[in-house]
């Protein structure tokens, strides 16, 4: 005969077996769910930059030529030494010619980083800026930085300001009826060039302007900086805490050559964390069309991310 006993309960070992199982599956079931939430966020945020950048482009493709590009036309020959003073014709509110004088036409905020969009009045009134001159017989295209005439008929070149990049090394000519463009969002460009693991980033700034907080990002090119200080002056510079902090948000550091628009990032002012940058690349003075480059990053300064989209700006109307 076989005696078969029954036993009911767990021993110890088993107990506490168990519970060891029960707790990996928990901890791991804890990680999958914390995991799942990292993913989730981050797809939302990736979204919602999305649909930041498209917001944006709306509002570009919106924009008229006077909201993007001041423009005219040189008023007889003009340079032949190493600086110069460029006369352009005079030009008015109710003038098709685009005026060279910025506080005739306000610039759109998109433009404008620095000043408040919600304002009554957006501050577009510059007493200097880079400038592009071309054609009418000149030997090349030139962007230079100019102080302009309180009438917007002058543009005064310092010997040191012209070009701003290129590889002319003699005087600049420019003869009557060259075009003269002034890209509005160009609010600062690199003093100089500016190498990969440089952490001062040495601008050309007009004082007289709203200057940028004391700190913030700036964008190069498609390279995002957090910068940790703003020291005004012209030139000015924003000074980046440390080489680790060139191409944030999973950008790409690079050099960037003397000239490059520098633009400041404004956060979104209805998504807090979110900061965005519209920048204008004119291919040329007639700036018939352009490039246009909006970039929307979010994050902290552990975890930072940033989405760059690429579109073309071509203005339909004035």
């Amino acid at each position: 005969m076989i005696n078969i006993r029954s036993r009911s309960g767990m021993t110890l070992l088993e107990v506490l077996l168990a519970m060891t199982i029960f707790l990996i599956g928990s901890v791991s079931l804890m990680g999958l769910f914390v995991t799942a939430s990292a993913l989730h966020a981050d797809a939302m945020n990736r979204r919602r930059a999305s649909f930041i950048a498209e917001e944006l482009l709306a509002e570009v493709r919106a924009l008229h030529f006077r909201e993007v590009f001041a423009k005219t036309n040189v008023d007889g020959p003009s340079g032949g030494d190493a600086g110069g003073t460029v006369t352009v014709f005079a030009t008015g509110p109710t003038e098709f010619r685009q005026g060279a004088l910025f506080s005739t036409f306000p610039a759109h905020y998109l433009l404008n980083p620095i000043t408040d969009p919600n304002a009554a009045v957006q501050i577009a009134d510059r007493t200097s800026g880079p400038i592009l001159l071309e054609g009418g017989g000149a030997v090349e295209r030139e962007w230079a930085w100019a102080s302009y005439s309180t009438v917007g008929t002058t543009f005064n070149i310092a010997a040191g300001d012209r070009p701003l990049w290129g590889t002319n090394t003699g005087p600049p000519f420019h003869a009557d009826g060259a075009r003269v463009l002034q890209p509005r969002s160009w609010r600062f460009v690199l003093d100089q060039d500016l190498a990969v693991n440089d952490t001062t980033v040495a601008v050309r700034n007009d004082t007289t302007a709203p200057q940028p907080p004391a700190s913030g990002y700036i964008v190069v090119d498609e390279e995002w900086m957090p910068y940790a200080s703003f020291a005004s002056g012209d030139p000015g510079s924003f000074t980046v805490a440390d080489v680790s902090r060139r191409g944030w948000g999973g950008t790409r550091a690079a050099a960037h050559l003397a000239g490059t628009p520098v633009t400041v990032a404004r956060e979104h002012p209805f998504y807090p964390g979110f900061y965005y940058t519209v920048q204008f690349y004119p291919t040329d003075a007639m700036a018939s069309s352009a490039q246009v480059i909006v970039t929307v990053g979010y994050g902290n300064q552990n975890y930072f991310r940033v989405h760059t989209f690429h579109s073309i700006y071509s203005p339909t109307g004035y």
